[in-house]
């Protein structure tokens, strides 16, 4: 049995987005993958309390709603890739918040679309 690379694909829902699942999609031929989709949405470390609840000087409705519309564009993606991936919603700083995560699930590659090279 072959081992399966676990690869993390951080997903704003843009186009540059798509493109590096697309490629991901392309790998998948290549290679077994387990796939993570990871959204973070961010927020000032100095207000976040751990999660949306516990957080007292934030917009919590403004907060719930992005992250709804993360969910909800997760299950619209589902029915359109021909694979399945776990999707994780995040909340805190970009890079601090993907690297806690890659970290925690041991992740072997992280993949990601950019709008050029000097982003």
């Amino acid at each position: 049995m072959q081992n399966r690379l676990s690869i993390m694909v951080p997903a704003n829902f843009t186009t540059v987005s798509f493109r590096a699942i697309e490629f991901l999609a392309f790998l998948m031929d290549k290679t077994p993958i387990n796939t993570h989709l990871v959204h973070v949405i961010e927020v000032n470390s100095a207000e976040w309390a751990g999660s949306v609840e516990a957080s007292e000087t934030i917009n919590k409705a403004e907060l719930t709603q992005k992250q709804e519309q993360a969910n909800q564009k997760f299950t619209e993606l589902k029915q359109h890739v021909d694979f399945s991936f776990t999707s994780e919603v995040l909340f805190g700083g970009l890079t601090t918040s993907l690297a806690k995560y890659a970290a925690k699930q041991s992740l072997d590659l992280m993949l990601m679309g950019t709008d050029g090279s000097d982003g």
